[in-house]
C-alpha cells in the first residue's frame, strides 16, 4: 500500500500538488483503525504518526513492531460495539482515566502501544465534562524522543461513529496532531 502511495504521489508532480514525500499517516476507524493497528506492527518504519478510532488489538495479533509509531486513539462510552465486546453496560463505561487503565482489554491495548513506544507506565491525565485524555509520552531509558507517544481520548456520550461534528471532530484531532509531526 505504501508503495502505491508513493506512485500515487510521484504521479502527482506534473501537476504540482505533491503530497509530502517524506510523512506518511495513517487513520482509520473501526475494522479501519484495526488495519492501521496492523500497519503500525508489520510497517511501523514507513509510518510518521497514526490516529484511530474505536479499535482493540486481538492478544492473537500482538507483535513487537520496528520502531516507536506515535499515535492517539478516541473512544466513545456509548459506542455499543465496545460496550458488548467488554460485556458491559453503557452507565459502567469507565468513567476516569484510573478506571479506563484497570479495565483488561483496554489495559491489554495500552500495554501493547506501551511496548511499541517504549514508554513506561506514567501517565498525565486531563479531565473535563465531555472527555478525558491519558498521555503517555515518558520513554522507558529517560530519554525524551517525540515519536515516543501515546494519547488515548475518552468522549462521553459518542456513539460507534467515525466523529466529524461540533462536538468532536476526529478529523481536526488526527490534522492537529499529525501536524506536531
Amino acid at each position: 500500500m505504501v508503495q502505491w502511495v508513493n506512485r500515487y504521489r510521484d504521479s502527482l508532480a506534473k501537476f504540482e500538488t505533491t503530497p509530502n514525500p517524506t510523512k506518511i499517516f495513517i487513520s482509520g476507524f473501526s475494522n479501519g483503525a484495526f488495519f492501521c493497528s496492523k500497519l503500525m506492527m508489520e510497517a511501523a518504519d514507513k509510518i510518521t504518526a497514526a490516529g484511530v478510532v474505536s479499535t482493540f488489538m486481538p492478544a492473537t495479533t500482538i507483535t513487537q513492531p520496528a520502531q516507536p509509531v506515535p499515535s492517539i486513539i478516541i473512544y466513545g462510552t456509548n459506542d455499543q460495539h465496545l460496550l458488548d465486546t467488554l460485556h458491559i453496560n453503557a452507565p459502567q463505561f469507565p468513567s476516569t482515566p484510573n478506571s479506563f487503565v484497570a479495565t483488561p482489554l483496554f489495559n491489554q491495548l495500552i500495554s501493547w502501544h506501551l511496548q511499541r513506544n517504549q514508554l513506561n507506565s506514567t501517565f498525565t491525565q486531563q479531565a473535563t465534562n465531555s472527555k478525558y485524555k491519558l498521555i503517555y509520552n515518558q520513554p522507558n531509558n529517560g530519554q525524551a524522543n517525540n515519536r515516543k507517544y501515546f494519547e488515548i481520548q475518552v468522549y462521553r456520550g459518542l456513539t460507534h461513529i467515525y466523529p466529524v461534528n461540533n462536538t468532536v471532530n476526529a478529523t481536526d484531532i488526527f490534522n492537529q496532531f499529525f501536524n506536531s509531526y
